[in-house]
């Protein structure tokens, strides 16, 4: 009798060439749950909000990531004043957020003219296209080197050679507290900010149940942070569905 993951299986195998075997069938469960999750009202267009322009761009990388390519799309909202530097927020995976799960473009449209955050410039940014590679996680894409790695490559590829290339002739804030990454997944790890010893964080809260470590080991360095647990697979529905949410969270911390 056929597996009702098998057709899971055979797209998971064409998206990511590296699939195993034994990774196969636990990603598959992994992406198939059900989730009771939709995008709200913020993440809908609404008569009389100036929507932002997005850009698409290309990029070819120089000294990190020697000619690995990759697409971007550029988010400029309509209020944007170059007298005053925007905030600016980069996601991971930036074309998974752009899309109905998250539709985070409209998101900011909808939070930018209601002056619930401030001006934001956001940079949807995809991982490298081809490279060295890594099992499982995308076969002879770079996302894995890119978004797993534990070395500080990927913020120096973004602060010398992306950003500067995306950002050209816009102003943006140079203040910490302006700036955020966003990502799911793997990119959720590239968001962290390269925390080199993630590992040794997690154990030193082993007493706490699996899905509240990182939270754990957050609070145990002292970071700001937000919890919010859900129920459902490896997928953006969750997160896209808090995503309004998470950016007035993180205003009003960089507010505070």
């Amino acid at each position: 009798m056929p597996d009702p993951l098998d057709p899971i299986i055979a797209q998971l195998r064409a998206n990511l060439p590296g699939l195993d075997d034994h990774d196969a069938p636990r990603f598959a469960r992994a992406v198939s749950l059900d989730e009771p999750y939709e995008p709200g009202p913020d993440a809908q267009v609404r008569t009389g909000v100036p929507a932002g322009r997005l850009t698409s761009l290309r990029h070819r990388g120089d000294t990190v990531y020697p000619g690995v390519e990759r697409g971007c799309q550029l988010y400029v909202p309509a209020q944007y004043d170059s007298r005053t530097p925007a905030n600016l927020i980069v996601f991971q995976d930036g074309a998974s957020y752009l899309q109905p799960v998250a539709n985070a473009s409209v998101v900011l449209d909808n939070l930018i003219a209601a002056r619930e955050i401030p001006p934001t410039i956001a940079v949807f940014a995809e991982p490298g296209e081809r490279g060295p590679g890594m099992r499982v996680y995308g076969g002879n894409s770079n996302r894995s080197i890119e978004y797993d790695s534990t070395d500080d490559r990927y913020v120096r590829f973004l602060v010398d050679e992306l950003l500067p290339t995306a950002l050209q002739g816009l102003a943006v804030t140079a203040d910490p507290r302006g700036r955020s990454l966003c990502g799911i997944s793997s990119g959720g790890l590239a968001s962290a900010g390269r925390l080199r010893q993630r590992g040794l964080a997690r154990g030193l809260v082993h007493g706490h149940p699996r899905r509240s470590r990182m939270a754990a080991a957050l609070a145990y360095a002292g970071y700001e942070h937000r919890f919010v647990p859900g129920t459902g697979g490896h997928s953006l529905k969750h997160g896209g569905a808090l995503l309004p949410d998470a950016l007035r969270w993180l205003s009003g911390r960089a507010a505070a």
